[in-house]
């Protein structure tokens, strides 16, 4: 039984969602199928540092051949819920990441430019918090 669309069907390929978008649920679903456990909090660490919005249902569904069955689709919707902290939407309507995380996004990349990633974080004199949100602890 065929996992994923391939060819005319592929979401991307009919214009469903764009390839970035494809390839960020498909590392998603390599993980989930092969070290759930193991490869968890790399892909927590990997959606902090990224601006996208949230995976929605319709995306995710798009991906998969209609062989699927539900229990598996909710199996990864659970995993996406673990990684994201954040429910998967019934409709394609891209909900947003926070102003918090968008503020850690610039951040961090104005730090990157600079070469100051490593250490600039620390001499910022933030609170503890808010420098632990920016090292993507939390």
């Amino acid at each position: 039984v065929e996992l994923l669309k391939r060819g005319p069907e592929c979401p991307v390929g009919n214009g469903l969602i764009t390839k970035e978008r494809h390839f960020l649920i498909l590392q998603i679903l390599d993980v989930f199928c092969r070290d759930p456990f193991g490869g968890l909090k790399a892909l927590q660490m990997l959606w902090r540092s990224i601006p996208d919005p949230f995976i929605a249902m319709d995306e995710l569904t798009s991906v998969f051949t209609e062989q699927q069955n539900s229990s598996f689709i909710e199996e990864i919707c659970n995993f996406i819920e673990e990684i994201t902290g954040e429910e998967v939407t019934e409709e394609r309507r891209c909900q947003p990441r926070k102003l918090k995380h968008k503020c850690r996004i610039v951040i961090r990349r104005a730090l990157s430019n600079n070469f100051q990633l490593s250490t600039g974080i620390s001499e910022l004199n933030l609170p503890p918090s808010l420098a632990a949100f920016l090292r993507l602890e939390h």
